[in-house]
């Protein structure tokens, strides 16, 4: 069985869909590991660094 290249473009789109929708699941998640990193940065390090500077 060969493959025509009409098959291999429809092939191709259809795993760009599926990976369109799987990367579009992961990203929430993503976002909110990088909001919490954010977060920490700002409460905790950025609070350690003043008392280090303040010694």
């Amino acid at each position: 069985m060969s493959l025509t290249n009409e098959d291999l473009l429809a092939i191709s789109q259809l795993l760009d869909v599926k990976l369109d929708s799987k990367l579009a699941a992961e990203l929430p998640p993503l976002k909110d590991d990088i909001r919490d990193m954010k977060l920490h940065l700002e409460n905790i390090t950025d609070k350690i660094i003043q008392l280090l500077a303040e010694n």
